[in-house]
């Protein structure tokens, strides 16, 4: 009996500690984020990402993502497929971030600022 309430209690303590790490490291953090895509059919080029997580730091990847290529954003539409805007989901912000440093690759020489991407 008195390993039964101790193994409770032990159980109740590691889901606390367990909710405790989740909510002071974000990358555990699960969450659906949607990050619109702009994309130049004339130029055929991406010209802005929004909705990117504001705690990275862009200039940190690109040269990181100079030489990638660029993924699909979504099943059945890749980069050269999108058209004007695309909804794009991901299930955790780490690839979000991933996928949204690739795109900045593309973007057209000369933006530096972050809000161009």
């Amino acid at each position: 009996e008195n390993i039964g309430v101790a193994k409770q209690l032990v159980d109740a303590l590691r889901s606390e500690l367990t909710k405790e790490i989740e909510s002071f490291i974000p990358e555990l953090r699960v969450e659906k984020r949607i990050i619109t895509a702009n994309y130049d059919r004339k130029y055929k080029k991406m010209v802005s990402l929004s909705n990117i997580p504001s705690e990275v730091n862009m200039s940190t990847y690109l040269s990181k993502c100079a030489n990638s290529g660029f993924p699909e954003f979504a099943p059945n539409y890749s980069i050269y497929q999108l058209k004007g805007e695309h909804l794009i989901y991901y299930l955790n912000d780490q690839y979000v971030a991933s996928y949204a440093y690739q795109a900045i690759s593309y973007a057209p020489s000369g933006s530096t600022n972050n809000n161009n991407y």
